[in-house]
């Protein structure tokens, strides 16, 4: 039977659990959820979980995340246990949430590397990519490419290329799961005991990925489409897999919308930011103006206008949702300045 330890559980988190244990709790990781319920591993064996009431309100009622520690009350009686509180995260990968776009969804949380598969076929997208990567920078983790269906690629030297540029300073792994290429270099990249997840698009072969790694079929995989070589959604949630070797690799179904984010997007585009210090102005647009760094690198060849182009749309995007959190922030101090407008005039009238 799965033990705890075996999920992750460290002297780490004994020690931040010692307080809620006092108060008669028990220790569980959130290793799979599906919607308001969760499974989790605990010393007592598997449970099922739902966060107590006061939990989702405090997350907004949202679910917690895949790979969360967490703090439960275990019925005496057949029944879900109750997740009463999550242990502080390490590290957390996060999206914009589908409620509410000034709140951030955690998607998984706790783990020590975020590999971000993408396929080396058709489907290779590089400005996908980078949103990709703005989401594995703000975690907290180590980030990682994973270049899947090597063996579809018909000019990998331009792909490789394309993924230098966009992903400068992370640790990239080559891989074709049938034949097994590449899977070592990827076992590297985290130890036994640690916790990887894989992010990508639908398709792009993450539970391939993931079959090859455990030697068998957990997950089921459908062929690539013959129109445009995209794969095939498969994976419907997030789940914890303990690896043969002692590796935890979370998988998790594909990402229609990634918005990008300031600081994240900051070290995505470091290369821009860095030739960008070193412009005559500090305002510059990186257009026409004289002493431009980042022209002078296109013109050079160490810049694609491409990758510029890109580095402008996230511009806009930052300033765009800047301008969102600014409209509802006045809007805030209008309805506080009215209620205490309110309460001035009730005292008043007594």
């Amino acid at each position: 039977m799965d033990t705890i330890y075996e999920f992750g559980w460290s002297s780490y988190w004994e020690e931040a659990f010692a307080p809620l244990r006092e108060k008669g709790l028990t220790p569980g990781r959130v290793t799979a959820v599906y919607r308001d319920r969760c499974t989790l591993v605990t010393p007592l064996g598997p449970l099922w979980g739902s966060p107590s009431g006061t939990l989702r309100r405090e997350l907004s009622g949202a679910p917690p995340a895949v790979g969360d520690m967490t703090a439960l009350t275990i019925p005496r009686e057949t029944g879900d246990a109750v997740i009463e509180e999550l242990l502080p995260r390490r590290t957390a990968v996060c999206r914009q949430s589908v409620h509410n776009v000034h709140e951030r969804q955690a998607m998984a949380a706790n783990v020590d590397l975020v590999a971000i598969a993408t396929s080396m076929n058709r489907d290779f997208n590089p400005a996908r990519l980078e949103r990709y990567m703005t989401v594995a920078w703000n975690s907290g983790a180590r980030p990682a490419v994973v270049l899947t269906k090597a063996d579809l690629c018909d000019e990998p030297a331009a792909c490789l290329a394309a993924l230098e540029e966009a992903a400068t300073m992370v640790p990239t792994v080559t891989v074709c799961a049938p034949t097994g290429q590449g899977l070592d270099a990827l076992r590297a990249l985290w130890d036994p005991g640690e916790t990887a997840v894989v992010l990508g698009s639908s398709g792009v072969g993450k539970s391939t990925l993931l079959n090859a790694l455990m030697g068998e079929t957990v997950m089921d995989t459908r062929e690539i489409r013959e129109d445009d070589g995209r794969g095939r959604h498969t994976t419907t949630h997030r789940q914890i897999f303990r690896l043969p070797d002692g590796r935890l690799l979370i998988d998790t179904p594909g990402m229609r919308e990634i918005a990008f984010d300031e600081e994240g997007g900051a070290q995505t585009f470091a290369d821009i930011e860095e030739l960008a210090a070193s412009c005559r102005f500090s305002d510059c647009r990186h257009q026409s103006e004289p002493g431009c760094a980042v022209r002078d690198a296109i013109n050079e060849g160490a810049l694609t206008p491409d990758r510029l182009e890109r580095y402008n749309k996230f511009r806009r995007e930052e300033r765009h949702e800047l301008a969102k959190t600014d409209k509802k922030a006045r809007a805030e101090r209008r309805q506080q300045d009215r209620a205490f407008g309110r309460m001035v005039r009730s005292m008043k009238t007594r």
